[in-house]
Formats: C-alpha cells, sequence, structure tokens
C-alpha cells in the first residue's frame, strides 16, 4: 500500500510568507523613525504617535510575536503546562516589545529635547522589566522530539517550486528522511543503502580554511583510494576549502556526518551525487549544489545519476530520483528504523500541508 505523499510545495510556500512577514516588520522598523520625525518636523502630535505605533505594533510584535507563539505541530513534550508556556511567550514578546519602543522613543526625546517623549521611553523601559520579572520565575519550555525515524514521501512535480522543470507525464520522488536525535548514523546508512555496487557517490564537502581542517578526511579518501580535488574560494570575510570526492567508503561517509555538522547544519549545502562516471563529470553540479542548495537540483542531474542527495537541514537528508521506487524508499526506511528500534512515521500523515 502507498503510504499518504506530503506536499512539499505548501511547506515552501509557508517559507516564502515568513520571509514576507519579516521583511514587512524590517520596514515597519525604518519606517517608524521616518513618520515619528516628520510628525515632529509639522508639529503634529498624531503624526508621531502613529510613528511609534508603527515601530512598536509593525517591527517588534509583528516581527517577534510570531516566532515566540507559534504552537510547534510535531508530537512534542514540555516540562511546563500549556497555559505556562502561553504565558511565558507573551511575556517575552512584550520585553522586546517595550525595548524597542524605549529606544525609539528615548532616541526622539534626546533628539529634539522632546521632555515628554523622554517619559514614555522610560515609562516604556519599566513596562518591559515588568514583563521581564514574572518570566525568571516562569520556566522555559524544553521540547523533546521523540526518537523516531521519520520519512516523507513527495511527487517530483512538487520540487517546481524550487525551480525544477519537472514534467507531469514522468515519474519521481522528492524523499525526506530525518531523525532529531541520531542524524550522523542515519544519513550514513541511508545514503550508502542507496548507492548500488557499481555507483559511486559524489560529494563536496566545503569548511573554513584553516590548519588541518580537512586533514583527517583526506586521510580516509587516500586510505580507500579514491579521488578527491580541493579549491580554495573567498568569501565576504573567510576563506572556504572545499573538497570533491568520489567514493564508496562508509568510514568516509560517517566522518563527514560525525564531524561537520557544524557546517551543513548553518552555513553549507553538502551535496551527493550518486552516479557512475569519473568526478570531473559532476563538478559543476557539484559547485551548483553547494552555492544553491535544494534550489540547484536539475532535471540533467536527476537524469544521469542514480539519485542525487543534499543536506537541506542539520537532522536528515534530501532524496531526489526518478530511479529508485516507493517500494526501495520504505524497504530502506524500515530497515533503519528496525536497526535502531525505533518506529518509523511518515509524515504525510503528520503533517497537513
Amino acid at each position: 500500500m502507498d503510504m499518504k505523499r506530503f506536499d512539499r510545495s505548501q511547506e515552501l510556500k509557508k517559507d516564502r510568507h515568513r520571509s514576507t512577514v519579516i521583511w514587512a516588520a524590517i520596514s515597519c522598523i525604518i519606517a517608524g523613525p521616518a513618520i515619528l520625525s516628520v510628525g515632529h518636523d509639522y508639529g503634529n502630535l498624531f503624526v508621531s504617535v502613529s510613528g511609534i505605533a508603527v515601530l512598536l505594533g509593525g517591527g517588534g510584535v509583528f516581527l517577534l510575536g510570531p516566532s515566540f507563539l507559534r504552537r510547534r505541530r510535531q508530537a512534542t513534550q514540555a516540562n511546563v503546562k500549556a497555559w505556562r508556556a502561553t504565558l511565558r511567550s507573551i511575556l517575552v514578546t512584550g520585553v522586546f516589545g517595550c525595548a524597542l519602543a524605549t529606544i525609539g522613543m528615548l532616541s526622539y526625546g534626546f533628539e529634539y529635547a522632546d521632555s515628554t517623549f523622554v517619559r514614555l521611553g522610560v515609562l516604556a523601559m519599566w513596562l518591559g522589566v515588568t514583563f521581564f520579572i514574572p518570566t525568571v520565575f516562569i520556566p522555559r519550555p524544553k521540547l523533546t522530539y521523540p526518537d523516531a525515524v521519520r520519512l516523507s514521501l513527495s511527487n517530483l512535480t512538487d520540487a517546481r517550486s524550487l525551480g525544477l522543470e519537472w514534467p507531469d507525464d514522468e515519474t519521481g520522488l522528492w524523499v525526506g528522511i530525518y531523525d532529531l536525535n541520531r542524524v550522523s548514523s542515519l544519513d550514513t546508512r541511508f545514503l550508502i543503502a542507496n548507492t548500488p555496487d557499481d555507483h559511486r557517490i559524489f560529494l563536496a564537502v566545503s569548511a573554513w580554511k584553516k590548519d588541518g581542517d580537512h586533514d583527517e578526511l583526506k586521510n580516509l579518501l587516500r586510505a580507500a583510494g579514491d579521488q578527491y580535488l580541493e579549491e580554495f574560494e573567498h568569501g565576504r570575510k573567510d576563506e572556504w576549502h572545499t573538497i570533491f570526492a568520489s567514493t564508496r567508503s562508509e568510514n568516509v561517509m560517517r566522518h563527514i556526518f560525525e564531524n561537520y555538522q557544524f557546517y551543513y547544519g548553518s552555513f553549507c549545502y553538502y551535496p551527493f551525487i550518486v552516479a557512475r562516471g569519473e568526478l570531473d563529470v559532476w563538478m559543476d553540479s557539484l559547485r551548483r549544489l553547494l552555492s544553491r542548495g535544494m534550489k540547484g537540483v536539475a532535471r540533467d542531474m536527476i537524469e544521469n545519476s542514480f539519485c542525487v542527495m543534499i543536506t537541506g537541514w542539520d537532522h536528515g537528508l534530501e532524496m531526489f530520483t526518478n530511479k529508485i521506487s516507493e517500494e526501495s524508499v520504505l524497504k530502506i526506511a524500515r530497515e533503519l528504523a528496525s536497526e535502531n528500534s525505533l518506529p518509523l512515521i511518515n509524515l504525510g500523515d503528520e503533517i497537513k500541508g
């Protein structure tokens, strides 16, 4: 029986909405002081107060409120009661809002020698302190995720939202597999399990350039008799050192997932292309994926490889393929869950688009 598919295009739309909210909030933070200054220049108290409202309401609560008040739908457990968590979220949001209002009104009051706004700024400061004190006595919720292998199965057509040009009449899967507690071993096993005997794993691993940064990885590649190339790239502030390699070694893969999580969880997308051929054939594709992440996945990459995987997150892998069947993905996922005595959870059943 087929598993319920997870609509990934809807998930990405939510991310775009979140970006819109953030940009709108930043615009309010910029516009608020400007409106406040116009009100002062024309002696219009209403316009001045409107500027404060835009700064505080639009810029503060609008930006910070959703982050603190958002409810997680995943199955989690908190060490505090629900009403206490909600109260703490409201108080913390109030603290940030008052801090923003204090900065705006005090800056305006001192700039234009307006004692009224200075007093209002001090009042907002004390109001923020009043909000802050109770948060000391309300424990912060600690969310723990049940240990499980989570799987999402989507059609490749969902990846059109990433820019992938995939026709309706061709089949393909976009697979996500996650475990927040055992990510390195899960990633290693899933990648190796989806590598046929006559294929290799072409990869790119990037990190800040420093002495001995990739020494252990290069030693493992040499020990396995694997080919690798090095590139150096200057960023805005740092120089990056990237290893491009071709391997079938489980030790190499385990080393990457265990020792580079800081990078692929925060700064980089690490691509893995399972395919035949030589490293130089896949260099351009690896560079594209390294710089653009999932948005760099292209139709020709999928058609010319067995599968394309990428660390879009620090807790699992994303896979794009038109060669691997749903039955094969489920078989591997069930084996990984069984090896670790974990349940297998289909995100299509847990999350509504």
